[in-house]
């Protein structure tokens, strides 16, 4: 920003950039997130049922692959929030 002068906000930039984190305080987060862990569901379909089961250490993994899709702009609290809510439907 300094060497690229600018007439945008900092914050119009950033959001260009898409280098805010997707968590629940974003614009539209939950959507993107929601999509996201669905997407990690229909990829990792074994671990999703062992989630569904009650086996919590699973979570990680499909926390960890939303983590890889997002390309760590994901909120790992977040992410769990949403799996917890996705399972218990």
């Amino acid at each position: 920003m300094v060497a690229n002068r600018s007439p945008a906000m900092p914050s119009e930039i950033a959001e260009q950039l898409q280098l805010f984190a997707l968590s629940s305080s974003a614009a539209s987060p939950t959507d993107e997130l929601e999509t996201l862990c669905l997407e990690a569901i229909a990829a990792l379909p074994e671990e999703a049922v062992a989630m569904r089961k009650g086996n919590r250490n699973v979570m990680n993994k499909l926390v960890g692959w939303v983590m890889k899709s997002s390309k760590g702009r994901a909120d790992a609290k977040a992410v769990k929030e949403v799996l917890e809510r996705i399972k218990s439907r």
